[in-house]
């Protein structure tokens, strides 16, 4: 959680990858969420118990990053509605934080995941 409350622009960077695993780093686009090699739905879902539970333990102050990533793997799993809800409780936390800012951004410029779109894709585990 301090990693991502650093509001340098690498860490929530490091964070996505991590986050979603990526088969490879080719073609992939964050902003859009393009994977044009799959990514781990694995990680994902690993990615948020783990941003869960830190962003439940606190402190408030230091949640926004990682409440901006829970709603960045929200948006890649088509759930906007879900996406919006952590974006407001991380402008809750700290409103002028990068991750925040950078996250919707990314949600607001295309309003659905292009991973969430493709049905050969969307929610689908990838091994590896």
């Amino acid at each position: 959680m301090a990693t991502l409350d650093r509001q340098d622009p690498e860490y929530l960077y490091v964070a996505l990858v991590d986050a979603t695993g990526p088969r490879r780093m080719e073609g992939v686009d964050f902003h859009t969420g393009t994977f044009p090699d799959g990514l781990s739905w694995k990680a994902t879902v690993e990615a948020e118990a783990v941003l869960n539970a830190a962003v439940a333990m606190g402190p408030r102050e230091a949640a926004a990053g990682a409440l901006a990533v829970l709603a960045y793997v929200s948006w890649l799993r088509g759930q906007g509605t879900q996406a919006d809800e952590r974006l407001a409780l991380a402008k809750a936390c700290v409103p002028c934080h990068a991750h925040v800012r950078a996250v919707s951004a990314m949600i607001r410029a295309t309003s659905v995941a292009v991973v969430a779109a493709d049905l050969d894709l969307s929610g689908k585990p990838v091994k590896g």
